[in-house]
């Protein structure tokens, strides 16, 4: 979420209606840098996984789909990881 050509682009996509992007990570650093390279965000989604109050289920539901690959610490982990 803070890499400027994701942030370049999602300026763009969203403002061209082509799409209803969503970053990944700390919405106050995004909106900061955002603000730095003079970006809009407007009509994008930001979720920070830190606070996503839905994170036990997302969790439950990758290690369900990885079918024992991924132990519920291993889901957490790559769940919190933003690229």
């Amino acid at each position: 979420g803070l890499d400027e050509r994701i942030l370049a682009a999602v300026n763009r996509l969203s403002g061209e209606g082509i799409l209803q992007p969503i970053l990944i990570g700390n919405q106050q650093e995004i909106t900061n840098k955002a603000s730095e390279l003079n970006l809009t965000l407007d009509g994008v989604d930001i979720y920070d996984p830190q606070n996503y109050p839905e994170m036990d289920e997302l969790v439950a539901a990758f290690v369900e789909r990885r079918k024992g690959k991924a132990t519920e610490e291993d889901a957490r982990k790559i769940l919190l990881d933003e690229n």
